[in-house]
Parts: C-alpha cells; structure tokens; sequence
C-alpha cells in the first residue's frame, strides 16, 4: 500500500524526533486566558473527520463553553452535518489550491490562522502530511487521543448522528422496498483490492438479488443481475448519487450492510453502531511498518461490536469464492442484540 504522502524511511524518521521532541506541536494554545475558541485540523479524509468526534465530545465533557470549528477540505465539509458538536466549518480551498493531503505542518498553521484568525487553541489532528510515522505505531483513534491530549479519564469512543431530515427524504425509496434489504458500498479511496475485488461486490450483489433481497448500491454504477423488478424484491437500486447524509440514513435502515474499507464504513458505524456490518480490508501493511492496516484503522477498535471485520485482497478466483463463501454464513447468521457502548 502506497499513500500519496507517504514520505520515504528517512524523512519520516526525522519527522517523528521532530515530533517527540517537540520541535513541531499538535497543540497550540494562544494570547487569550480562557479557550472559548477551539480550531480542530482534519485536511483529509471522511474517516477521519468521523473519528474526530471522539475528541470533539472530550472538549464538551470538559463542561467550558467553547466554540468548535472544523478546517477541511470541501469534499469532507458535509461530514460536519454528522456531528453536532461543531459550531462551523471553514473550507481549506479558500487558502490553497494544494491538495488536503499534502498540506506540511507549516502550511496547516498558515491557513488555521488565516481562516480562523480568531481561535483560542488549535489541533492539528492528522499527521500524514507531517508526521506519518505515527499511523504505522498507533492505532488511527489513538493518534487523535495523542495529538489532541485528551486525558483517559475524557476518553470516549466516536459518536455521529444521522443528520436531521435525511431519514425522511430516504423514506420513498425505503417505502418501495420488499423483503430483506442490504446496503453495499463497494468504494474505497485509500485500500485497493486486487484482480477480484469488483466482481467480490457485483457477485454478491447478484446472489442477494437471486435469494430475494432488495440491495442500495452505493457505487458509481450498479451491476445489472437478471430478475426481479426494479424496486421490487430481488432488486438493485442505486444510491451513490444521494448526498452523504441519505446515503448513510438509507444504510441505517437496512437489515445488513457490505463495505469496503473506507470513511463511509467509519460514519455508518459510528452512527448506528447496533447495524450489522461486514467490512472488508486487503490484506496488506501500512507503509514502512509491520503493522496489518487492520490493527491501524478496525472499526471494532473503535466500538464497532456489530462489525465484522475480514482480511483478504481478492487478487484471485479462489480469494473471491472464500470471501463469498464467508459472507454468505455471515448474512445467514442471527442479528445480536448489543448494548450500547459509552
């Protein structure tokens, strides 16, 4: 696995002494005495701006009026509808024309500064463009504890919320659904799969449709199985055009739901943690370590308990039949009842 900023073995190590010895800071307090404002750095990714709100609902237990504001890249800006914890949202691409992910830990400050000029304290609070070395020691909720310095006694899991009104605007798709429904979401940006990895989808997508499932296909194009009736039962419709907010309200309200590993997967658990889901990860390392990207980013690490977590990299027809195979005994078995976790 190659990330884009993943830097080489020597400049990485240079970059986490920086960091240990606190040449560069996640945490920067400023001129005013009492922290009312609170600038919270995500440039990057879906997941983990979910993630985020494990820090986002530390900041409230601490019980002092603070005002939150996420800086981010637009395409992640309607992950902050998510978390009610956020006051605002200012958008990166009013500062730069970089990539998010590629943003230094300087060029981070610069733009926290210029677009949220009156904050109290910020938290940088993805290190990949600065510290990469991070993501291949700890676990991807462990590095926001970190960076964030959120003592274990505030230590809580991630939460989200469904936004207001998305429940509703999915209800006449829900409506005309029959039988047992299913969510897939076969897209990851970051972990790719090998040679059988679309059919792993399009296939599973099939024999739902052949067992009398209705399916939501949260991809660029849903696959075609013969039979059944579109809506009815026995069928594929596809949702990868909704907005975010109906896409993970639609999964909600499904029986089961079948992801690729990505920050999708990290809003539907983290907002109905009681869904059944099957995740799937390649079986591959994060870079430079020997650390399984499972162990980086497993979604039951973050109180996923309805979450079933696979390894496999579907490079071949026999990786695809296991896979299959697993999944099938999964969709089969009963639904757990699981209590809430804090």
């Amino acid at each position: 696995m190659r990330l884009p900023h993943t830097p080489g073995p020597a400049r990485r190590s240079v970059q986490y002494l920086r960091y240990r010895t606190g040449l560069i800071r996640s945490v920067h307090t400023f001129h005013r005495e009492a922290v009312e404002r609170i600038t919270l750095v995500v440039p990057d990714s879906l997941g983990d701006i979910a993630i985020n709100s494990a820090i986002t609902r530390a900041i409230r237990l601490r019980g002092a009026p603070a005002e939150i504001t996420l800086l981010t890249d637009r395409k992640y800006a309607s992950a902050v509808a998510f978390n009610p914890d956020y006051d605002a949202v200012a958008l990166l691409d009013g500062y730069t024309d970089k990539p998010p992910w590629a943003l230094t830990y300087q060029e981070q400050l610069a733009a926290a500064k210029a677009l949220t000029p009156a904050m109290d304290a910020l938290v940088l609070c993805q290190p990949g463009a600065w510290c990469d070395a991070l993501w291949s020691r700890f676990h991807s909720l462990d590095i926001q504890y970190r960076l964030s310095g959120t003592p274990p006694a505030l230590r809580r899991l991630p939460r989200l919320t469904v936004p207001a009104g998305a429940a509703e605007a999915v209800r006449p798709i829900r409506q005309r659904a029959v039988g047992r429904t299913a969510f897939i979401a076969p897209g990851a940006f970051t972990l790719k799969f090998g040679a059988a990895g679309e059919r792993f989808f399009t296939e599973l997508a099939a024999r739902l449709v052949g067992a009398g499932w209705q399916v939501y296909w949260n991809g660029a194009e849903a696959p075609s199985p013969a039979g059944g009736a579109p809506g009815g039962a026995g069928s594929v419709v596809a949702v990868g055009h909704l907005p975010l907010a109906q896409v993970v309200a639609l999964a909600s309200s499904c029986e089961r739901a079948v992801c690729a590993r990505s920050g999708l997967a990290d809003v539907i658990t983290f907002c109905t943690p009681e869904l059944p889901q099957y995740v799937l990860y390649p079986r591959t390392r994060y870079p430079y370590s020997r650390r399984p990207v499972r162990e980086c980013y497993s979604l039951r690490a973050m109180g996923g308990v309805n979450v079933r977590e696979s390894e496999n990299s579907l490079d071949t027809d026999a990786d695809l039949s296991a896979e299959l195979a697993a999944v099938g005994q999964w969709l089969e078995s009963p639904r757990k009842h699981t209590e809430s976790t804090p």
